[in-house]
C-alpha cells in the first residue's frame, strides 16, 4: 500500500488499445470487402471496445484525455484531460453507432462484442451518467429499456455454478464474455484466490478446492463481509458456489478461498481457464432494478430483483419499500450475486454518488482524505504539461 508518484496506475495500456481501435476506425472504411456487413461488424466491434475502454479509464481516473485518431508520428499535439461529461458523450456516441452498425441483432459468438453487447454496455454508461455524472430520469428510462434489449432471448441458469463452469462457456445467461484457453494465454485472476496443493495438503475436503500445483497464488481471500451478505440468507446457494473453506481433522480453518471460478483439473495440473464475464443477464435484471429504484418505482424494482432472490433459492425481498432501503438491498444483491466479476468498486460508487451510501463506510480504512479516482504516474505530467493530475493528490 505504498503510492508514490511513480508507480501510481498508469493508463498507458489503455491508450495502446485505444490507438489499436483508432487504427481500424480511420483505415477499414477505405478497405474492400466481399461483404459490407463484415465491415460494418468490424467497425461495431470496435466502436465497442473503445467505448468500453473510455468507460474503464473514466471510472478509474475521472477526467481522461479523449484521442480520436491513431498516433503515426511524434509530431502531434498532446492531449489534456477531458471532462467526465464530455467523455461521457463520446462514450455514448461510439456506443450508438455501433448499435447502428452491427447488421444483426442476435449473437454470432458471445466472444465477440454484439448488438446486445452493446445494449448492455449502454444500459452501464446511463446509470452511470444518471447517478454519478448529474443525469436524469430519462438516462434511467433509457438505461431500463437498453437492459431490456441486451436481455432479449436469455434466460437465466437454474443452478448459478453452471454459469462459470469451463465446460459450458458461453451459456444462455452470457452476453459478452472474454476468452480464456490452456495455453492460449496465462491463468486469469481468479487464480489470485486459490491455493497451492501445499497449503490444503491436511485440508479433510481437499478434493473439493480448487488447488493447483503452480499458477495459484492466495494472495487474496473472500472476505468475512462478503461471507455475512451470503448468511443474511440461509439458504443462499450462492454461497457454497462462490466460497470454500479449508479445514483439518481438527476443525481447525486452513484458509479460505474462492469457488466461483474453478478452472479445469487437467492429468497435470488445474488451469484457471474460465472465460472472464463482462456481462450476463442477472445482471441486466439487476440494472432495471436500479434505474427502477432510482425513479421511485420500488414495486417494479422488487418484481426484478425478486427474479435474481428465487434463482438463489432465497425468498422473496418483504422489506422496507422506500427508496433509500430497495436500493441498499439491491446493491447487497449485486455485491452476492456479482462477485469477483469485477464489478464491486464502480457498484459502490453508484451507490454513493446516488446518495445510498458512503463509499468510505463500505471500505474498511478508507478515510475522508483518500480521492476516489486514480492518480496518474508523474512521468505522464512531465512528458505532458497539458495534464494536471487527479484532484485530491
Amino acid at each position: 500500500q505504498n503510492l508514490t508518484p511513480q508507480n501510481a496506475p498508469n493508463w498507458l495500456a489503455f491508450y495502446n488499445v485505444i490507438h489499436h481501435c483508432n487504427l481500424i476506425l480511420k483505415y477499414a472504411p477505405g478497405i474492400s470487402f466481399s461483404q459490407e456487413a463484415t465491415r460494418n461488424r468490424i467497425l461495431a466491434q470496435t466502436k465497442f471496445i473503445r467505448a468500453h475502454i473510455y468507460f474503464t479509464l473514466l471510472r478509474s481516473w475521472g477526467n481522461v484525455p479523449v484521442v480520436t485518431e491513431p498516433t503515426e508520428s511524434a509530431e502531434r499535439e498532446m492531449p489534456a484531460r477531458s471532462k467526465s461529461a464530455d467523455v461521457m458523450q463520446f462514450i455514448l456516441t461510439d456506443i450508438n453507432e455501433a448499435i447502428t452498425l452491427f447488421p444483426e441483432d442476435g449473437f454470432r459468438d458471445k466472444d465477440l462484442a454484439s448488438k446486445q453487447a452493446a445494449y448492455a454496455l449502454k444500459a452501464d454508461v446511463l446509470l452511470w451518467k444518471a447517478k454519478v455524472l448529474g443525469g436524469n430520469n430519462d438516462d434511467l428510462t433509457e438505461a431500463i429499456a437498453s437492459a431490456d434489449k441486451a436481455a432479449a432471448g436469455l434466460a437465466l441458469e437454474d443452478d448459478f455454478a453452471k454459469i462459470f463452469a469451463t465446460d459450458s462457456k458461453n451459456g444462455k445467461e452470457i452476453i459478452f464474455s472474454l476468452h480464456f484457453a490452456k495455453d492460449e494465454k496465462s491463468d486469469q485472476y481468479s487464480r489470485q484466490l486459490k491455493p497451492r496443493d501445499l497449503f490444503v495438503q491436511t485440508a479433510v475436503n481437499k478434493n473439493d478446492i480448487a488447488f493447483a500445483v503452480s499458477g495459484a497464488r492466495s494472495q487474496y481471500a473472500p472476505s468475512a463481509k462478503l461471507e455475512q451478505a451470503f448468511l443474511a440468507n440461509v439458504n443462499d446457494k450462492r454461497l457454497k458456489a462462490s466460497i470454500i473453506k479449508a479445514v483439518d481433522a481438527g476443525n481447525k480453518l486452513l484458509g479460505v478461498f474462492d469457488n466461483k471460478m474453478r478452472g479445469t483439473l487437467y492429468p497435470d495440473n488445474r488451469y484457471y481457464d474460465n472465460d472472464i464475464t463482462v456481462y450476463r443477464l442477472a445482471e441486466m435484471i439487476l440494472f432495471k432494478a436500479e434505474a427502477l429504484a432510482a425513479l421511485d418505482r420500488t414495486a417494479e424494482a422488487i418484481t426484478e430483483l425478486n427474479k435474481i432472490r428465487v434463482r438463489a433459492g432465497i425468498a422473496n425481498y418483504n422489506g422496507a419499500t422506500d427508496k433509500k432501503t430497495v436500493e441498499k438491498e439491491i446493491l447487497n444483491e449485486r455485491f452476492r450475486e456479482l462477485y469477483l466479476e469485477l464489478k464491486r468498486w464502480p457498484d459502490l460508487l453508484r451507490f454513493h454518488f446516488g446518495g445510498t451510501i458512503d463509499v468510505r463506510a463500505e471500505v474498511e480504512n478508507m478515510t475522508q482524505a483518500i480521492p476516489l479516482y486514480f492518480p496518474i504516474p508523474q512521468a505522464q505530467i512531465d512528458i505532458n504539461n497539458n495534464l494536471v493530475q487527479t484532484e485530491g493528490y
